[in-house]
């Protein structure tokens, strides 16, 4: 990799660190912003938040990829607005890596 390439790559790490801390500064998300997340019908994995089976509850997406039952993502939302694996903003899109 040139220099340049690794300055760029290490620069949009920074900023993808700096957006996590300013999410946990901003506090938890209102109800409408919540319901602004995305929906999905079921996912193969548990539910890391309860640990429990999604398989017939309703689902929430964050913009990180990350899916949680609606109301294991709802409540950890209203204190934190980060992804509760991966600490991403759950206010932002994420923009897409390409190492």
């Amino acid at each position: 990799m040139a220099p340049e390439q690794f300055s760029d790559r290490l620069r949009m790490l920074f900023d993808m660190l700096n957006d996590v801390y300013r999410a946990e500064d901003q506090g938890g998300m209102s109800d409408e912003e919540i319901d602004m997340l995305p929906t999905a019908v079921t996912l193969e994995e548990d539910c890391s938040v309860c640990l429990q089976s999604r398989s017939e509850d309703a689902v929430r997406e964050l913009p990180c990829g990350h899916a949680f039952h609606d109301l294991c993502l709802r409540n950890w939302l209203k204190v934190k607005a980060t992804c509760p694996i991966c600490k991403r903003s759950a206010r932002e899109e994420e923009e897409g890596l390409e190492f």
